[in-house]
């Protein structure tokens, strides 16, 4: 039964028309890419670096923006997400799913599943044009090596899961759809905006290179940074850097600048990022099963 269930789920979401936006989009984002990475380099070289597009002012290579844009392709996840489901509840789907013998562990863990899948295509599509475009027009890795480069993708695929399951956990417990898609979008956005915050502060040094003034504050070279982050503290934002599902995605999104500069990415430890994809995956579903099945559906 939960095989008929999921292919039933499979053939819905094939159908419905965010479903279909998504695959365009990332396949756009995979396009967008490279093109707006060699643009800023032909802008840059133009007007002899005084604009860029916030780029990196040299001949760009893949490795730099092979994964870049994943980070808006989440954002459109969440939508997706919570509007799929939020559609069963507003059609009366799961309530007849239920009344027709389905158990809720069924219902929730198809829709997990169908939301899972979405997110791989809706990646594979983004990944596939990024390949296409990227190879031809940047060549091929110069700084990742190729295991690096697959588990890497492996990771976001991986991540795209844990946002499923993020995803799926306020889908199935708001039966409002609206409010579903807000909850759902303000989650990726702290998801974000926390490993964002991390790596603003992790990339000061522990004594300033060369003379700084800050806040009308003069510091002179050599001196010791007070906004250095460093013992117990720096190890654990380095840790959730890795771990929460935005971090790896916001390092690959500044990889050009970390890289550029110096500071490279701080951590893409694979094992705290799997650590973290096994954890988002597991306790929002397990949560959100149990909570589901105590739920009234109307």
């Amino acid at each position: 039964m939960m095989i008929n269930l999921l292919a039933a789920n499979i053939a819905l979401m094939w159908s419905n028309m965010l479903f279909r936006v998504g695959i365009v989009f990332g396949a756009a984002l995979g396009i967008v890419c490279p093109l707006g990475a060699e643009l800023g380099f032909w802008l840059s070289e133009l007007t002899n670096g005084t604009v860029s597009l916030g780029l990196i002012a040299e001949k760009p290579i893949l490795d730099y923006y092979f994964y870049t844009w994943t980070i808006f392709l989440v954002f459109y996840f969440a939508l997706f997400c919570s509007f799929y489901v939020g559609t069963e509840y507003s059609d009366g789907t799961l309530r007849n799913k239920v009344i027709v013998g389905h158990s809720r562990s069924e219902v929730y863990l198809s829709n997990f599943i169908a939301n899972t899948v979405a997110g791989f295509v809706f990646y594979s599509a983004y990944l596939l044009l990024t390949i296409c475009i990227g190879f031809p027009m940047l060549g091929g890795f110069q700084i990742f090596k190729k295991g690096e480069v697959v588990v890497y993708v492996l990771c976001v695929y991986g991540i795209m899961a844990a946002l499923a399951s993020l995803y799926t956990l306020i889908g199935m417990l708001v039966s409002n759809k609206a409010i579903a898609i807000v909850i759902c979008v303000c989650i990726a956005l702290v998801l974000f905006l926390v490993p964002i915050f991390q790596t603003g502060n992790l990339q000061w040094e522990q004594y300033f290179p060369d003379d700084w003034n800050i806040n009308g504050i003069d510091y002179a070279a050599g001196e010791v940074n007070p906004y250095y982050i460093g013992g117990i503290r720096r190890l654990l934002s380095l840790f959730f850097l890795d771990f929460l599902p935005g971090g790896p995605l916001v390092q690959f999104y500044n990889f050009s600048y970390l890289y550029n500069y110096g500071t490279h990415a701080y951590a893409l430890h694979p094992f705290i990022i799997l650590m973290g994809i096994v954890f988002f995956v597991s306790v929002p579903m397990l949560v959100g099963m149990r909570l589901f099945k105590r739920k009234e559906l109307k």
